[in-house]
This record gives C-alpha cells, structure tokens and sequence, in this order.
C-alpha cells in the first residue's frame, strides 16, 4: 500500500478548553448525509458502496479516498513492493470471490474493493474502542498503509488510553503523508454534503421516464405502474429524496419490503405517513434504523429484481405506515418537485459547508484565525479559535460578502432561528460558564464543525452527543 500526501485542518472551542471530546466516525458522516460523490468512476460505485456498508466505522467516502492514493484508481497497478490492484493488496487474507466471476483476485476491482473494506473494519475492533472519530480513522489508515503492528504491538489484542496498548501512528514519512493527504484532501473530495432543505431528484441529472400509473401486465401489484423510473448505469449514485428514518434496506422479498420483484429495495419514511421507495439497486449504503438527510448517498443504480435494463424505480406513497395499497401511491416525480421547497440559500449552504469542511484537522489556536486563514495565535500555534474559523467560514463562502464579528459575543447579533428551520452554516452558540462561548458551524444532518480546545483539531461533532446535548443553545444566521 502505497502513502500520499494531506494537509489538517482544526476547530477551537473558546470555553471548557480542556474537555477532550469524541470526534465523529465516517460512518456517522454519511449518515448525516456525507456519502460519496460523483468523483468515483461510475464502473466501481456500487463497489465502494458495498464496502463502506460493512461496519460503520469505515465510509464509503474513506474507501474511495483510500483507493485513490494507494493506485490512483488503475485496476491493474502494481507497486515495487509487490502490492497489486485498486486497493494495493499485498497477500490474499481477505480477498474472496465477490464479483462471482470463480476468482479471487486483487486485480478484480470488486474483489479487491470488498477486501479493502474487510480489512480496513478488521482494524476496528482492535482500536476502537477507546479510540473514535478522527482519531480511529488516522489510526485505521496507518495500519492500512503500515501494517497494524506498527500501530498496535502485536501483543496487545485491545488498545488502551494510555500504557504500551495505546496505538499512535508511526512516525514514518510514508505514512504520515498517506494519513494526511486522504484526511485533509482525498477524504473531503469523495464527500457529498446533503441538500439545504426539501426534496430533492433521487439520481442527479437523469430525467424520469414519465410512465407512472401507466397500464401493463409487468406491474402485478396494480396492473399499473406505481412509480416513475431513471433510467442510468448500473452504479449511478442514488440520494435519498428527502430527510427520514430507512425502515427497510435489503432484498425487497425480505420482512419489511414490497417484494422480490423490488430487487435490493430501501424504504425510507418521512413522518406524516409519507414514504419514499428505492427498487433494483446494485448496492445499499445504508441500514434500517438510519436517520438520512435529503440528498444523502444511500446506494446505486442496478438491475435486481424485476428489471428490464439498469434504472431506479422510485415510489412516493401517502397515508401509510405499512405495506402500502395501490390507492395510496402517488405521481412521485410530481411530488418531489411539489414539495422542494425553496431553494434560497442553497448555494451559499454548499459553499459554507465546502469552507467549513475545507479546515477539517487544522490545529486549534486560541486567539488564532484570520477572515482568509489559520494563523498564529496567543499560544504560539497556527491555527483557530472557534469564533475565528467561523467567521472565516462566512467570509470565504460568501466571496468577501459578508465579515461577522470576531468574537463569540459578538456573533450573538446575528438573527435568530428557530432550531426546525436550520439550515446549513447557520451558528450553532452554547451557552458555557455563564456566557454564550462557543460556536460551532451546522452543516446539517445533526453535525456541526467546530474548533474545540487545544487538544483536537477542527473537527466533526454529533449535536446529540452527551456533552453538547446538555448545554444550552441558540441557533444563528449571519445577515
């Protein structure tokens, strides 16, 4: 496995500075609507899908990232060392015959894509826990790039929080650029941010065939059509159409799905008995009991099933909770577009996220942070305080539009929002030793990015984890 280059980026927390906080996995990333995006070559999608669907520490977004610096997305790479394949293999331990074709082999992407994910997840459970976030996903790459004895003697079976069992990554050149260029540069680019708000088109850029309610003997259920489909290759990314809760996201003849004929089948529900269906996958990245965000990465075009050629069948219906009834479907092409909602802000929504995303694992410096970047701060280090990176993250989406003030205090004087009309890059203050002392950026899907303290960087973090669940807080919007 070959290394390559990152750079990190930090969040501060002005308050409560020495409280070490978990971060966020990738995995909890996608589920808050950070999946893959369309920069992985269509041919390996539904791979990379599969294989970041195998434990939830390890993303579909990170197996791609991977790929990219270990060959560069050439199937048929081999390195000096002898690693060989997409995934730069070395050995056969985890490859099996996934792709069906009677080899195990690292130049068959599949296989090698679906070894990839098992090794990456057997790492899992011998570091986590105690490690989480980004601190397992720095220490799963280095035992990909490294070895995992490098990065846990081989005689401790569990890591531990301090002692000769606490895994770190070596300090070897190789791997510290490997970490840091898919951390810092690889990782962001194979990430998707979710939608600003209402529904949104399930396949980007395809045009539904238009044949809802259509009549014909292939559609048993009704003897129509109860949905409308995309036609588009096998792999094209699928998003879910709208935030929800997936009730079903395996084989549609399974407990919970329509139907054999759905092929691999997600049921996602809205609330208000409102469901939105997904049918013939070629892969499903995401599990029942997820909670999803509208435009989130929740699997790939296929043809399983009842399908005549490579399309998602796609079904809104109204008025159920359970296995719906031909009276309660509806035009569901029409209805997403119905039910987009305003798109105002969408833009600045994406650029907010893409500059609060673009500082991920950039050290945290009190008093440091300027309106174009990190700088030094009073305690001698490059990087932001957590006012700082957000009024930088304001001025770099907006072009310069628009400069918040510098301080916690300050940014205080933004509107308020209702927490049920958040949205994307709203501030996010908490209220911490009788004062409001730390801002977080949103960025949807229950997260927000933060510089913390001076013992994390900028960071991913869960709104409904323990610590920040049990603070007071008010959400803002810059004007």
């Amino acid at each position: 496995m070959k290394a390559g280059g990152v750079a990190a980026a930090v969040l501060c927390l002005l308050v409560a500075a020495f409280t070490v906080l978990p971060g966020q996995s990738p995995a909890a990333a996608a589920a808050a609507g950070l999946g893959v995006s369309d920069a992985v070559p269509a041919a390996y999608r539904a791979w990379v899908l599969k294989a970041g669907a195998i434990c939830p520490e390890v993303s579909p977004a990170l197996i791609a990232a991977q790929i990219d610096a270990e060959s560069g997305w050439k199937p048929n790479a081999v390195s000096s060392a002898g690693a060989k394949g997409l995934s730069q293999l070395m050995g056969t331990t985890w490859l099996l015959d996934d792709d069906g074709n009677g080899t195990a082999s690292p130049f068959d992407p599949g296989d090698a894509i679906m070894a990839q994910g098992r090794m990456m997840c057997s790492f899992v459970a011998r570091l986590s826990p105690p490690n989480t976030g980004d601190v397992l996903t720095r220490l799963l790459l280095a035992s990909y790039n490294a070895g995992p004895n490098a990065v846990l003697p081989s005689s401790c079976s569990q890591a531990a929080e301090s002692g000769p069992c606490k895994a770190a990554v070596p300090g070897y050149a190789e791997t510290t650029a490997y970490v840091e260029q898919i951390m810092t540069v690889l990782l962001p680019k194979y990430t998707v941010t979710v939608a600003a708000g209402g529904w949104v088109q399930p396949v980007e850029g395809v045009t539904a065939s238009g044949t809802y309610h259509n009549a014909g003997s292939a559609w048993q259920m009704c003897g129509w059509h109860t949905g409308d489909d995309y036609p588009a290759p096998i792999g094209t990314i699928v998003h879910a159409a709208a935030a929800g809760t997936v009730v079903h996201a395996s084989w549609g003849g399974d407990a919970g799905g329509t139907g054999p004929a759905y092929g691999n089948q997600i049921i996602i529900d809205h609330g208000g008995q409102v469901r939105s269906y997904y049918a013939h996958l070629s892969a499903i990245a995401v599990q029942a009991g997820a909670t999803v965000s509208a435009g989130q990465v929740i699997g790939a075009v296929g043809e399983t099933g009842n399908a005549f050629g490579p399309h998602l069948h796609f079904e809104v219906t109204l008025g159920t909770s359970s296995m719906p009834t031909c009276n309660q479907f509806t035009d569901p092409v029409a209805y997403v577009k119905a039910h987009a909602g305003s798109t105002t802000g969408t833009a600045l929504s994406a650029a907010l996220v893409a500059a609060a995303r673009s500082q991920l694992g950039v050290a945290y410096s009190y008093g440091g942070g300027s309106l174009t970047g990190p700088s030094v701060g009073i305690d001698g280090r490059t990087g932001w305080d957590c006012s700082s990176f957000a009024r930088y993250v304001w001025y770099t989406a907006s072009a310069g539009k628009i400069t918040i003030p510098r301080t916690t205090s300050g940014q205080m004087a933004s509107l308020p929002v209702a927490s049920g009309a958040m949205q994307p890059g709203d501030l996010i203050e908490f209220w911490i030793d009788g004062s409001w002392s730390h801002v977080g950026v949103y960025i949807g899907g229950g997260q927000m990015i933060h510089a913390p303290n001076p013992s994390r960087t900028v960071s991913l973090e869960s709104l409904s984890g323990a610590y920040y669940a049990a603070l007071k807080q008010t959400v803002l919007r810059p004007r």
